[in-house]
């Protein structure tokens, strides 16, 4: 969150009677009375998750969904498009990381590309998909087994990547790269 949407919400009551405060509250409640009971190996990735929405919500409070929109939708639609491509070989690129690195909520995320008749996954999977079926076309690395190549693009299941791609182009991927042959 940039220095001055933090400064719209600091020592500010954050309404909790609608939109995400309506999720939040519980959640934080229901976090306090289990505290003891939270197993220590998961409490950071956990406390990780907690602090990533609780940030969302701060940005929702200080509305940075119309401060951003001030640069543009298309300019920022831009940005995050181009913040996805650099990003697709990890496998933990999400909807929710996007979001906060371009510090709008994800509601306001989701906006975006849907303007442009697509979704934030669609286009992560369109992408991904478009970069395996360049390297397995490609003479180079035909000695990586398709799994290894869904792999450099962020699909952690060989199976997955399998039957996406033939979803998408209507053959699997061991046919396309036979084809080319």
């Amino acid at each position: 969150m940039a220095e001055r949407d933090l400064a719209r919400v600091t020592a500010t009551a954050v309404p909790c009677h609608d939109g995400l405060g309506q999720v939040v509250l519980p959640l934080l409640h229901g976090l306090a009375r289990q505290m003891e009971h939270l197993e220590s190996r998961g409490t950071p990735r956990l406390a990780d998750n907690v602090v990533g929405l609780i940030g969302t919500l701060l940005a929702e409070h200080a509305d940075v969904d119309r401060t951003t929109e001030e640069d543009g939708p298309g300019l920022l639609t831009e940005r995050v498009l181009g913040y996805m491509e650099q990003r697709l070989a990890d496998p933990g690129l999400s909807p929710e990381g996007i979001a906060a690195a371009h510090r709008i909520s994800r509601r306001y995320l989701y906006k975006l590309p849907a303007a442009q008749g697509y979704t934030v996954a669609g286009r992560i999977r369109e992408q991904r998909l478009a970069r395996c079926r360049r390297d397995l076309t490609g003479p180079a690395l035909d000695h990586l087994p398709v799994g290894a190549v869904g792999g450099r693009w962020g699909f952690a299941d060989p199976a997955h990547v399998s039957h996406a791609f033939k979803a998408a182009y209507g053959m699997s991927p061991r046919e396309a790269r036979a084809a080319r042959r």
